[in-house]
């Protein structure tokens, strides 16, 4: 007959049981950032595991009583389980750190894409690798392979996480993909871009507003087939043209971006989430291609399907490069009302507010876009300009430094927020603060080449006689499977002339 456990081993058991529970709890709690607390924390936590390891181990050898014996034989083997658990876990977020450390920065005279598969299976390298030459092919279609360069990473699983490995490796363009674990599987495919827009020479609001009309994410749903098999065009001929095209607009070329993103545009079976975010990317390429015709008519397009504060955000950067005053502070407003976390928003509000000479309103729309994009670097660029009208100079300079600090690849904008940080030093503005009016937003057109949308009637030979080239370049630089095909509406890319 089993011997009454004593006091003595009730309070061991106790301190054998509640050590690894109180482990579990605080890893689970904390995750890996568990084993980054301070040392002192972690010390009391595995002096205390300590504890109720040698409590556990002492009831199973010295006492003859079985059930103590058993509870306190498992309470053993949880407190060395977790240990192996939490052990495993850190060590897998260590290979990942270290994985990091080992990329290689994208040189800084280039336009860097990064792949990223969604997982180790074969599955998602045969599609990483199509996706790769899918996007290569277009970037040597359209002579950009001297620009831009890709690089693969390992998986991604978050924005977060894609923005930090975009920063570590200089990349202006992520692409990565994930799966949910619900039945059917739903896949995401991704395009994170850090910021595109590489003309930002002046800190001129309208080109700050299209930076920020840049620096975008989008994410292509769709439901897994399970009679599909091979790789989905969606990453093909979605994720590898609009990446192809963010790489165009970084390297001053944003009539290609136009026509890799209406060509993604064309692809059966896009979601309708897509189709808008898609319309709206064509839009911002166009405007930078100074083509606000068809930009407009672009964000009107992505409006129809579902309104959007990116779209309306649009339409008011149009309307601020046209001088049109009420339609842009409709169109900001109606971009809050939409989403008051919207910071490009509130940036374009700022710009309105200081050419009415309301510094302070100015300077609080700025400060608002600050708060909603901390991280962001425009929103500082636009905070600068509107604290040099306040002559608060340090307060500007810090804006500018902190912009700089984080533009990442955006190297026009870095070198341009620094410029001006000096500059105001060496020159401050004059101390009145109503006595100054932010820049008169303009948009300065991209010469590298011209868009030409297809009316009735037109034919190749009319539209090469029209602009003195030849019709085999307007084949060759649109990617015309049929040129006999034109159709109103069709967009072509007219190179610059000899």
């Amino acid at each position: 007959m089993e011997s009454q456990p004593r006091p003595l081993d009730s309070g061991l058991l106790i301190i054998a049981v509640l050590g690894p529970l109180f482990h579990v709890a605080g890893f689970l709690a904390r995750g890996v950032g568990f084993f980054h607390a301070d040392v002192a924390r972690l010390a009391v936590a595995y002096v205390a595991l300590a504890l109720s390891g040698g409590a556990a181990a002492w009831l199973v050898a010295r006492r003859r009583t079985w059930s103590l014996r058993l509870v306190a034989a498992a309470a053993l083997l949880i407190n060395l389980g977790s240990v192996a658990y939490a052990g495993s876990v850190w060590s897998h977020d260590m290979r990942r750190a270290l994985a990091d450390a080992a990329l290689a920065p994208i040189e800084a005279d280039k336009i860097g894409i990064a792949l990223a598969p969604a997982d180790d299976s074969p599955a998602s390298a045969a599609e990483l690798a199509a996706t790769e030459e899918a996007l290569l092919d277009a970037l040597r279609r359209n002579g950009l392979q001297g620009r831009v360069a890709v690089r693969r990473t390992h998986a991604i699983t978050s924005a977060q996480q894609a923005q930090y490995v975009g920063e570590r490796l200089n990349a202006h363009v992520v692409v990565w993909k994930t799966v949910s674990e619900r039945r059917p599987p739903v896949e995401q495919r991704h395009v994170t871009v850090l910021g595109a827009h590489e003309d930002v020479v002046d800190l001129e609001p309208v080109s700050l507003l299209l930076l920020m009309a840049t620096q975008r994410h989008l994410t292509v749903r769709t439901t897994v087939d399970a009679e599909e098999t091979g790789v989905s065009p969606m990453a093909t001929d979605v994720i590898a043209p609009v990446a192809a095209g963010y790489g165009a607009l970084a390297a001053g070329r944003p009539a290609v971006a136009a026509l890799q993103f209406q060509r993604a545009l064309a692809v059966e079976g896009l979601p309708a989430e897509a189709q808008r975010d898609l319309h709206s990317h064509r839009g911002t390429a166009l405007l930078l291609a100074d083509r606000a015709d068809l930009a407009i008519q672009a964000f009107e397009d992505a409006q129809a399907l579902a309104p959007t504060a990116d779209g309306w955000v649009g339409i008011g950067t149009i309307a601020l490069g046209a001088r049109d005053w009420n339609r842009a502070a409709l169109a900001f407003t109606s971009a809050i009302g939409l989403d008051p976390y919207a910071p490009a928003a509130y940036c374009g509000l700022g710009v309105l507010f200081g050419r009415d000479h309301q510094i302070s309103r100015a300077v609080a729309s700025y400060r608002q876009a600050v708060a909603l994009n901390p991280e962001g670097s425009v929103p500082y660029a636009f905070l600068g300009l509107g604290l040099e009208l306040q002559a608060d100079i340090a307060g500007a300079q810090h804006a500018y430094q902190t912009c700089a600090a984080l533009a990442g690849p955006n190297t026009g904008l870095q070198t341009a927020a620094l410029r001006r940080a000096e500059a105001i030093g060496a020159h401050p503005p004059t101390a009145v603060p109503t006595a100054t009016a932010l820049p008169t937003p303009t948009i300065t057109p991209i010469p590298t080449e011209g868009v030409y949308i297809v009316q009735a009637g037109d034919t190749l030979r009319g539209i090469a006689e029209r602009f003195n080239i030849t019709i085999e370049e307007i084949i060759t630089l649109n990617q015309l499977e049929n040129p006999n095909a034109l159709s109103v509406g069709q967009i072509l890319i007219i190179p610059e002339e000899p």
